[in-house]
């Protein structure tokens, strides 16, 4: 942020307030009226207002409220109240993967379908995986998503891991990137930010069985007991998963717990939800 005139205010959308830590460090940064903006203040405006997780909505609702008390003068202007009345939760909705999951005997095999960036935290995946081969766990992965290739966390995965490692990259195409999600026996995350999870879904519907931090939109659809507040309770989850006979019954409790979020699903949401909003 540039430093602006003293009776200029500051004008900054939902997705920062809806990370109170940086909407502070931009009121302290500017030391000066800051104009509270909701996506050019079409929440406000608008006759409805969807969010794709009952996080999203939450933590939305939450830090702005926690913002406009620290601005008063404009809480009389913003009425958020009235935004969460006609607030819903819609998912995005995702498609389920359309190949067959081939016969696997052998290592547990481990699945990233995030982004290597910071919010995804690819240093704790890293870490689990350390924890892991400490423990003398035998394990394969299959890394997928867009990835700068200098990053020095893929390169350290690559580094330890290698001869483990049967995919990475970025699929090129929808086929290709069925067809490796269905390789997957548990698709893990370790993301500090997200507000619901595509991907994820994508891979419990090929067959993953999802490892998950407890919290986030996570708690919406993944089971309580593979969700995870440390490593090492990750790491104890990972150790359960390597039997065979079990999976088959706990991936189908996370198919099940996905099913509504399916595109064609989703779709028939907000058909209905378009015409009532229309009345």
């Amino acid at each position: 942020l540039a430093p602006l005139g003293n009776d200029m205010p500051l004008g900054f959308d939902y997705q920062s307030v809806s990370c109170p830590h940086l909407a502070q460090e931009i009121v302290r940064y500017a030391g000066q009226p800051v104009a509270f903006v909701v996506a050019d203040s079409s929440a406000i405006a608008a006759d409805a207002v969807w969010f794709n997780s009952e996080f999203n909505r939450r933590t939305f609702l939450e830090g702005s409220r926690d913002f406009l008390r620290r601005m008063p003068d404009g809480v009389a202007a913003h009425d958020l109240n009235a935004v969460e009345d006609k607030s819903a939760v819609i998912p995005p909705g995702f498609e389920p993967c359309q190949i067959e999951r081939p016969s696997h005997q052998g290592p547990l095999r481990l699945g990233w379908v995030g982004r290597f960036e910071h919010d995804k935290r690819p240093d704790r995946f890293c870490e689990l995986l350390e924890k892991l081969s400490e423990r003398h766990f035998p394990f394969e992965l299959v890394l997928l998503g867009p990835r700068d290739e200098s990053h020095d966390i893929l390169n350290q995965i690559r580094n330890s891991f290698g001869n483990q490692i049967l995919f990475d990259g970025y699929a090129q195409d929808r086929n290709e990137y069925w067809r490796w999600l269905t390789r997957m026996d548990v698709v893990v995350s370790t993301a500090d930010h997200e507000f619901f999870g595509i991907a994820v879904c994508e891979a419990i519907s090929a067959g993953a069985i999802p490892l998950t931090p407890d919290g986030l939109s996570y708690t919406e659809y993944v089971p309580d007991e593979l969700r995870y507040d440390t490593l090492d309770e990750a790491a104890r989850i990972v150790d359960r998963l390597r039997d065979d006979l079990q999976r088959p019954s706990v991936w189908s409790h996370c198919r099940q717990r996905v099913s509504d979020y399916e595109a064609s699903n989703v779709g028939v949401q907000i058909d209905k939800r378009l015409s009532e909003t229309g009345e």
